[in-house]
C-alpha cells in the first residue's frame, strides 16, 4: 500500500472515531515516509484523543521539526501540552502558532484558557476577546468571554457577549442560564434565582446550574435552601471536585468548618491537585491546629497553578504564624510580589495631579474587613476623629457581607465617601480611585484574606501606604507601596527596616488606638476560691505546637494552675481531639485544659476574661486585638519579644501601659514571669483593680493625639512627593 493509500485510510478512520485503526494507519504510513509533516502532526492528534500524552507530543514536535511554517502544529502541540498540565509550555507553543498566523480564533480561544488555568485572568479575557473578534462564530470562545467577563463583573460585555451566543444557539435554558450567570455578578440575585430555576426545571441534571441557584439563595438569605441545592449539584455530578468545592466555601461562610474541611477532602480524592481545593483547604487547616499541614498543602496548590496570584498571596500569611527565621519569610514576601505583582506595575511612579503640599488631602482607604472584625476597634477612631479642614477620607469597603458595624462606619463617613466595591474587579476599581482623584491610598489587609495587592501594584495614585491589618512588609516595591505605618517598639529602628520593602513610619508611642465596646463589662475582682487560670483568647491559626509546648512549661511551672483556652475553632472535636493531645504530650492533663468557643456576644466574650488571672501571648504571631481586650478588662499578659513586627506588637502595647516588665526576652524569662506573677496575688489584684484606667490614661485610648501624628505622618508624606 502507497503512502497516500495508507493515509487515507487513517483519516478516513480518525473520522469515523476509529482510533486504533487510525493511528495503526499513520504509522504504516510513516513507514514508508517517515518525515511527513501532516502524517506526524495526524498521529500525534489521535495519539492525545487515545490517551497516549507523550506520545503525541513527541510526534508533533517531529511535524515541526519537518515544516516549521504551519500553523496547525503548534497549535495542535499546544493542545497536547495543555492536556498534560504544562500551560506555560501551551501558551509557548500558541504563541509560535499565532506567530505565523495571528488570525486564528480557535488558536486565541486555547491560548486564553490555557492562561485562565494559570490564573492570570487578564490575559485570559484578553485572548478570548480577540477569539471572539477573530471568528465571532466560535461558539465556545464567545462563552468563555462571557464566563470571563461575567467573573469580572463586566456586565455590560457579558450582556452584549450573551447576545452574541443567543444568536448562535438559541437553546433556551442555557440561554437562561447565562443570563442567570450574569444577574448574579450583578447583584440581582433574586432576578438570578429565578433564572436559574427556569433552566434547571428545563434541564434538572445540570450541576453548574444548582451552583449558581444556591449561590443566589445563600445571598437572599434562604440558607437552608442554598444548601439542599448545594447538596444536590454535588449529588448531580459525583465525579467533579466543583460542587463540593462551593459547598465547602458555603459552609465555612455558615460557621461550619469541620464540614467544609470534610468536602474539600472529598473533592481532593477526585482530583488530588486541584489548586483551589488545595488552597481552600489549606487556609481552614491554619485555623485547626494543623498549620504545618496547611502551609504544605498550600505549596501544593502553588505548584499545580503558579501564577495564580490569590493562592501565592496566602502564602506569606500563613508562613508568619511558623516561621521563625526573618530572612527567609521576608524573601517569601518579595517573591510573591516579583512573580505575581511585578507585571502590573507602572513604568514610573503616579505623580499628583495638583502638588500642593498643604491642600486638603484625598485619602482612601481599601479594606475587606469593615464590619465586626478586628481591624474595626482600630479604624473606627481614625475616621471619626479626623480633621475635617486637612483630611477628605474616601473609603471604599471590600466586604463581602456587610453588619451593623459596616452601617456606622457608612454613616462616620457619609455616603458621598463610601464606596461598595466587593464586586468589582481590580480594573474597575482602580478607574474608581482615579476618579475620585486620591492622594494617598491605604491598604489596611495586607497578605491577609481578600486583600487588595495586586490593586496596589498598579500603583495608582502618588503615595500608597500599608497599614494595620497585618504584620509584616507587603513585599512590594517602594516604586509602588512606599511606606509602611508602625512604632519605634514594634519595629525598633536599624533593626527591622531591611525586613521591609517599604520605608517604615514610626508614629510616636503606638501605631494604633483601640476604641473599646461601648457595651463592655465591668472588670471584675478575679476570685480566689479556685485554681489560678491562664488564658488565651487569640485565633486558633496563632496556637501552635511550638506555642503549645511554651504553655505547658508555664503550667508545670505553676502546679495546680490551669488553662482556658477561647476562640471560634477550638470546641470543636476536630481541634480539641490534636490540641488536648499535645498538651498531654508535654505533660498537661486534658483536666488542667479548659476549651470555650464563640460567645452570643461581644459582652458575653469579654466578660470571660474575668474568669482568668494572667494571659498568655503566643508566639511568633502576637495578638493585638486580644492584648487590647486583656488590658480593658484588667488582665496582665506574659509576652515573649521577638525580633520583628508580628512578634513584637505585645512590646509596644505592654509598653504603653506601664507595663514592660511582663515582656520576656527569652522562653525561660517568659515561663519565669508567669510563675512570679502566678505567686504574687497582691499585683495582679492591683492590676485588675487598676488597668483599665491605665489603659484609658495612655496613648492606646487618647483618640486625638493619635489622630493628629497620624495626619501630620500623611502630611509629611505627601509634602516629600510634593517635593516640599
Amino acid at each position: 500500500m502507497t503512502f497516500e493509500d495508507s493515509l487515507a485510510h487513517a483519516i478516513q478512520f480518525h473520522q469515523q472515531g476509529r482510533l486504533d485503526d487510525a493511528r495503526s494507519y499513520y504509522l504504516q504510513s510513516l513507514a514508508t515516509n517517515p518525515a511527513q509533516p501532516n502524517a506526524l502532526n495526524l498521529l500525534g492528534v489521535v495519539e492525545r484523543q487515545l490517551g497516549r500524552l507523550e506520545d503525541s507530543e513527541r510526534s508533533i514536535r517531529a511535524a515541526i521539526a519537518a515544516d516549521p511554517l504551519d500553523a496547525r502544529f503548534p497549535f495542535n502541540l499546544g493542545e497536547t501540552l495543555r492536556a498534560m498540565g504544562k500551560h506555560e509550555q501551551a501558551i509557548e507553543a500558541y504563541d509560535r502558532s499565532l506567530a505565523i498566523d495571528p488570525g486564528d480564533g480557535r488558536v486565541w480561544h486555547a491560548r486564553g484558557t490555557a492562561a485562565q488555568r494559570l490564573g492570570r485572568d487578564d490575559e485570559a479575557l484578553g485572548n478570548f476577546r480577540r477569539a471572539a473578534q477573530e471568528f465571532p462564530d466560535l461558539l465556545p470562545a464567545l462563552q468563555s468571554l462571557f464566563t470571563c467577563a461575567t467573573r469580572q463583573n463586566l456586565i455590560d460585555e457579558a450582556a452584549a457577549v450573551s447576545e452574541a451566543i443567543f444568536q448562535l444557539d438559541s437553546d433556551s435554558p442555557a440561554h437562561l442560564a447565562r443570563q442567570a450567570a450574569m444577574l448574579l455578578a450583578a447583584g440581582e440575585h433574586h432576578a438570578a434565582a429565578v433564572a436559574y430555576q427556569g433552566a434547571i426545571a428545563q434541564r434538572p441534571a445540570n450541576a453548574d446550574w444548582h451552583i449558581g441557584l444556591a449561590d443566589c439563595l445563600d445571598h437572599l438569605g434562604m440558607a437552608r435552601e442554598a444548601e439542599a441545592t448545594a447538596r444536590r449539584a454535588v449529588a448531580l455530578d459525583p465525579k467533579s471536585p466543583r460542587p463540593l468545592i462551593f459547598l465547602a466555601g458555603w459552609l465555612d461562610d455558615q460557621d461550619r468548618p469541620a464540614e467544609a474541611v470534610a468536602a474539600l477532602r472529598q473533592a481532593l480524592l477526585i482530583d488530588p491537585d486541584h489548586p483551589l481545593a488545595l488552597g481552600t483547604l489549606a487556609r481552614l487547616l491554619s485555623h485547626r491546629f494543623a498549620q504545618q499541614e496547611g502551609i504544605a498543602m498550600l505549596r501544593r496548590a502553588i505548584a499545580a497553578a503558579p501564577g495564580a496570584a490569590i493562592l501565592a498571596r496566602s502564602l506569606p500569611m500563613m508562613l508568619n504564624l511558623v516561621e521563625t527565621d526573618e530572612q527567609s519569610l521576608f524573601e517569601e514576601h518579595k517573591t510573591w510580589a516579583a512573580r505575581h505583582a511585578a507585571p502590573l506595575m507602572p513604568p514610573a511612579p503616579a505623580r499628583p495631579i495638583d502638588p500642593n503640599p498643604q491642600r486638603l488631602l484625598r485619602v482612601g482607604y481599601v479594606s475587606p474587613d469593615l464590619r465586626a472584625h478586628p481591624v474595626s476597634y482600630f479604624l473606627e477612631p481614625l475616621l471619626a476623629g479626623r480633621n475635617r479642614d486637612t483630611v477628605w477620607p474616601i473609603v471604599y469597603c471590600d466586604a463581602r457581607r456587610t453588619d451593623q458595624v459596616t452601617a456606622r462606619f457608612r454613616e462616620e463617613v457619609g455616603s458621598d465617601n463610601w464606596r461598595e466595591v466587593a464586586r468589582l474587579s481590580d480594573a474597575q476599581l482602580a478607574r474608581h480611585i482615579q476618579e475620585d482623584r486620591v492622594d494617598i491610598l491605604v491598604d489596611l489587609a495586607g497578605h491577609t484574606g481578600d486583600n487588595r495587592l495586586m490593586l496596589f501594584a498598579r500603583g495608582l495614585c502618588p503615595v500608597q501606604v500599608t497599614y494595620l491589618g497585618y504584620p509584616n512588609t507587603t513585599g512590594l516595591p517602594r516604586s509602588v507601596m512606599q511606606y509602611r505605618i508602625t512604632d519605634a517598639w514594634c519595629d525598633p529602628p536599624g533593626v527591622t527596616d531591611e525586613l521591609h520593602t517599604e520605608e517604615l513610619v514610626r508614629i510616636a508611642d503606638c501605631f494604633l488606638c483601640y476604641r473599646p465596646p461601648g457595651d463592655s463589662p465591668a472588670s471584675l475582682a478575679r476570685a480566689q476560691d479556685r485554681p489560678l487560670t491562664f488564658g488565651s483568647f487569640s485565633a486558633m491559626m496563632k496556637i501552635t505546637p511550638w506555642v503549645v509546648r511554651l504553655w505547658s512549661l508555664v503550667l508545670l511551672a505553676v502546679g495546680g494552675s490551669r488553662m482556658l483556652i477561647k476562640n471560634k475553632s477550638v470546641a470543636a472535636p476536630d481541634v480539641s481531639g490534636p490540641l488536648l493531645a499535645a498538651f498531654a504530650e508535654n505533660g498537661i492533663s486534658a483536666d488542667r485544659i479548659e476549651l470555650l468557643g464563640q460567645d452570643a456576644s461581644r459582652a458575653d466574650h469579654l466578660n470571660r476574661y474575668n474568669q482568668i488571672d494572667i494571659v498568655l501571648d503566643t508566639y511568633p504571631y502576637h495578638g493585638t486585638t486580644t492584648t487590647c481586650e486583656t488590658l480593658w478588662m484588667g488582665t496582665p499578659m506574659i509576652t515573649l519579644a521577638g525580633s520583628a513586627h508580628r512578634s513584637r506588637v505585645g512590646v509596644s502595647l505592654l509598653n504603653n501601659v506601664g507595663l514592660g516588665d511582663l515582656v520576656a526576652q527569652s522562653e525561660e524569662q517568659y515561663v519565669q514571669l508567669a510563675q512570679r506573677l502566678a505567686q504574687n496575688p497582691s499585683r495582679r489584684a492591683e492590676l485588675h483593680q487598676q488597668l483599665r484606667a491605665r489603659m484609658t490614661n495612655s496613648p492606646l485610648r487618647d483618640e486625638r493625639a493619635f489622630v493628629r501624628k497620624m495626619e501630620a505622618a500623611y502630611r509629611g508624606m505627601w509634602e516629600r512627593v510634593c517635593g516640599g
